[in-house]
């Protein structure tokens, strides 16, 4: 939903809607102003259906305009206050309030209100079902009383009493979530309030109702808003965000300390303008890709804006955007290289000799063998288990040797040496001298 802020400038509703006043005579219309009640007649007993038309089109322009003021009210409060003083003049009456119900209290909170005296706005009231508010919200029913001194079904509050209140509309205002308060309309005129005044009070808590609702959706994506910022914040990733027209909509504070630029300098900024270096990158061309082929696209490369090895995830966003997360890998990558610099060396070595060199990792119970298991034995394996290798020792030999190795592995020993009998692949018997180091990691071994 497009949201349009602003704030309620108190004013003549009926003339911003156009409406203008029917006539009638000075004397009455200043009275109904000190009474708080707009210059607006009510429509008579006997009186034409004219005058109910009037006077009901008036309550409709009142409401139609209460909805765009709904629309445009940021604060719930002001909102509140503004559908008392409509509702009243809307029903030519003195009194209207809107109350909070509060759950820890099951009490009335009185939150807006016109006519009432002071001190009367915050002040509290009960919300038993023996009281007309309370009825109203705890059943979800309207609640319509003409006649106060003489009500059989509900107690008069001392509010009303006070105020000399003889009469009262009130009705729940609630959202999908659950009950707010209630709207109430009072009068201490003699007279009647009808089906058609109540469902112009239920416009008011309805559109009410739905504001309030709107607002706390707004809170609850604000407040899931801040959470993910904080989660950003104190990851340990840089991220950035960026829009379907490649303008960065986030920044963490990671980020900003690799590229050595602010956020703020940032933000809406289109990022191919602002590291022109990036531009035809391969890091470049993978969010190129994310964003084509919708898909996560991960990468490792050196920075272009730096002389750095990166680690990037690139996720495609709902809105056509990208969420890209990187890190520095220069550290993991000279690692890497190491590693595979000293297995080529390893490779090598193990090539170049004429003795059969064995790697036996315990934990997994795999050998690795050099080309020599060949070339020696004949044998055309380069991976076996444990128990192969036992197999073809020599069984005169085999309880010695086996018993030997497993006693240095399961001890505190570094180094195995022995020699015994090794059969061939064509069955025949070689005689060898053995040795291994034990390399130790965690408990577990790994003979070589």
């Amino acid at each position: 939903m497009t949201r349009v802020t602003g704030r309620i400038a108190v004013m003549d509703t009926s003339a911003a809607l156009g409406v203008t006043p029917r006539c009638m005579p000075k004397a009455d219309r200043n009275e109904l102003r000190a009474a708080g009640a707009p210059a607006w007649t009510l429509p008579r007993a006997g009186g034409t259906s004219a005058d109910e038309l009037a006077y009901r089109v008036h309550q409709q322009e009142l409401l139609a305009g209460f909805g765009v003021l709904a629309l445009r009210t940021p604060e719930f409060m002001d909102l509140l206050q503004e559908a008392t003083r409509l509702c009243a003049q809307g029903l030519h009456i003195r009194y209207c309030k809107a109350m909070e119900y509060l759950v820890e209290e099951d009490a009335f909170i009185v939150r807006a209100g016109v006519g009432w005296k002071p001190g009367t706005i915050g002040s509290r009231t009960g919300a038993d079902l023996k009281s007309p508010t309370g009825y109203a919200f705890h059943t979800g029913e309207p609640v319509i009383s003409s006649h106060l001194e003489s009500e059989g079904r509900f107690r008069t509050p001392r509010i009303l009493v006070d105020h000399g209140i003889r009469r009262a509309i009130n009705v729940p205002i609630a959202t999908e979530s659950g009950g707010y308060g209630v709207l109430e309309a009072d009068s201490p005129a003699e007279g009647r309030f009808t089906e058609a005044d109540l469902a112009f009070m239920q416009g008011f808590a309805n559109l009410l109702g739905s504001a309030l609702e709107r607002k706390r959706g707004e809170e609850r994506l604000r407040l899931a808003h801040e959470r993910n910022e904080e989660i950003l914040e104190s990851i340990a990733d840089a991220f950035y965000a960026v829009d379907r027209d490649w303008r960065f909509t986030y920044v963490n504070r990671r980020a900003e300390e690799w590229w050595g630029r602010k956020r703020e300098d940032l933000i809406g900024k289109v990022c191919w303008d602002e590291f022109p270096a990036a531009v035809g990158s391969e890091a470049a061309e993978a969010h190129h890709l994310a964003r084509r082929e919708r898909r996560t696209v991960h990468l490792e490369t050196v920075s272009p804006l730096r002389d750095n090895w990166v680690d990037l995830d690139i996720h495609p966003t709902a809105a056509g955007g990208l969420a890209v997360y990187f890190r520095d890998a220069t550290e993991w990558k000279r690692g890497e290289v190491a590693l595979h610099e000293t297995a080529e060396r390893y490779r090598l070595a193990a090539k170049a000799t004429n003795d059969a060199i064995w790697d036996w990792d315990l934990a997994a119970d795999r050998i690795v063998w050099n080309e020599a298991l060949t070339t020696l034995f004949g044998f055309t394996e380069r991976e076996t288990d444990g128990a192969w290798w036992k197999d073809h020792i020599h069984p005169d030999d085999r309880e010695r040797v086996v018993t030997g190795i497993e006693a240095v592995i399961a001890g505190s020993q570094e180094h195995w040496s022995a020699e015994y009998r090794f059969l061939r692949a064509d069955g025949s018997e070689a005689d060898i001298f053995d040795r291994g180091f034990v390399i130790r990691d965690g408990g577990e071994g790994r003979s070589g």
